[in-house]
């Protein structure tokens, strides 16, 4: 009786260290960061596999993932959220491995932006089952704009505003709509990529031509020589004699 007695104690204590395992468990996650939470919540999207998440609502993945739904409802609001937040951890994971590449910063814009397409692919690949099932209906065939668009646009947005080699003149004349616009142009080349399977040489050559010839725009400054020739013109009295009176007889020697 003794015995059994005893058996029966080592396994409350048993139970209760579990237990105590478990809540310590879900308290590390209320507390985590939300970045930490968010990356956690991918990782755990990612066991769901392919499957048609159109029609999933975040109580199923949240059984399917084996996740608790209050873990999820406090970072996403619905699937789109969630599976939107799986593409920008990628831009976030790139961000950190270019932290350990050699001499990264002096790479040129075209050449950033080149290493940011085909590494993307490459991480892609990696998720394959998942990308496929996602990448069309919510990222590329919305009608609004995703988070992960704007984060593509951001990180275009720094390698050309921390580059001070760009022209002074294109600095100024790239604003937001034209980052915005090389994101959405990168998201239609993914999607190409994705809906023909035997497309990589065709989206890596097309990738490389795109960016050497934004880095033969990016850095020639013939816009910033033509303002200091206008300035040389003008201080020197040269536009001075472009009268209306001068301009007209110039049209009728013709």
């Amino acid at each position: 009786m003794k015995e059994v007695t005893e058996i029966l104690e080592n396994m409350n204590n048993d139970r209760d260290r579990e237990t105590g395992r478990q809540n310590a468990h879900a308290d590390m996650h209320k507390h985590k960061h939300p970045e930490d939470q968010e990356a956690y919540l991918v990782d755990a999207l990612l066991k769901a596999g392919q499957r048609d998440y159109r029609k999933l609502t975040l109580s199923e993945l949240a059984q399917i993932t084996q996740t608790p739904l209050d873990e999820i409802t406090a970072c996403f609001q619905s699937t789109d959220d969630w599976i939107d937040a799986f593409y920008c951890e990628l831009v976030q994971q790139y961000q950190v491995m270019v932290e350990r590449v050699p001499d990264f910063e002096n790479y040129t814009v075209g050449e950033k932006l080149l290493n940011f397409c085909l590494t993307s692919m490459d991480m892609m690949r990696d998720h394959e089952h998942l990308v496929r099932s996602t990448y069309h209906p919510f990222i590329l065939d919305r009608f609004t704009s995703t988070r992960f668009e704007h984060v593509v646009a951001d990180l275009f947005r720094g390698f050309t505003e921390q580059d001070g080699r760009v022209a002074m003149s294109n600095q100024l004349l790239l604003v937001s709509p034209i980052y915005t616009w090389w994101s959405r142009e990168y998201l239609h080349m993914i999607g190409y990529w994705l809906s023909h399977p035997e497309s990589d040489h065709q989206v890596m050559a097309l990738a490389e031509k795109t960016t050497s010839l934004l880095n033969e725009i990016l850095y020639n400054g013939v816009f910033d020589r033509a303002i200091d020739l206008g300035k040389y013109l003008f201080e020197a009295g040269f536009v001075s004699a472009w009268t209306p009176v001068s301009v007209i007889r110039k049209f009728l020697r013709f």
